[in-house]
């Protein structure tokens, strides 16, 4: 029993030791966390507006998918020290989506990858942790905004 009670004291110190410097880090980083967070969120917002396009609005962008792609998600991206393309690990011409079922896809697994790694290092990003340091009027809002979807002007 003795036993038993030090290995849950011993599990237990280590695990609150690590939360304080997953803490103590993201203090330290909280700037480039929150700007990528911010960008994270901007790219879904982008997958959302795909997702709720009308049907004619949806096949013109099909049509032109990488025009689409560079006048309105690349060139309104709100984080500019993250280039959208090398964020989807687009290194070469050819693995640019074409359409937006691909860049969908190289935009969900990104942003899973990104917040697995912010995740690991950091620990959970939540709202209470990120206002710390940010502020609360000062993150995006998490929310679904029909608005948004509607007339593809994005609310931060």
């Amino acid at each position: 029993m003795k036993k038993a009670l030090l290995i849950f004291i011993y599990m237990f110190a280590f695990s609150g030791y690590s939360q304080a410097e997953k803490d103590s880090l993201l203090a330290k980083d909280y700037s480039e966390v929150y700007k990528k967070l911010k960008f994270m969120h901007y790219l879904e917002g982008a997958v959302l507006k795909l997702y709720t396009m009308d049907e004619y609005e949806g096949i013109a962008v099909e049509k032109t998918f990488q025009y689409y792609l560079k006048k309105n998600i690349i060139a309104n991206n709100p984080v500019p020290s993250i280039d959208v393309l090398k964020y989807l690990e687009v290194y070469v011409q050819k693995d640019i989506p074409s359409d937006s079922k691909s860049f969908i896809r190289k935009a969900n697994n990104a942003n899973a990858k990104s917040l697995i790694e912010i995740t690991e290092k950091y620990g959970y990003p939540s709202k209470e942790r990120i206002t710390k340091y940010v502020g609360f009027y000062d993150l995006p809002s998490l929310s679904i905004n029909l608005r948004y979807a509607k007339t593809g002007i994005l609310m931060i």
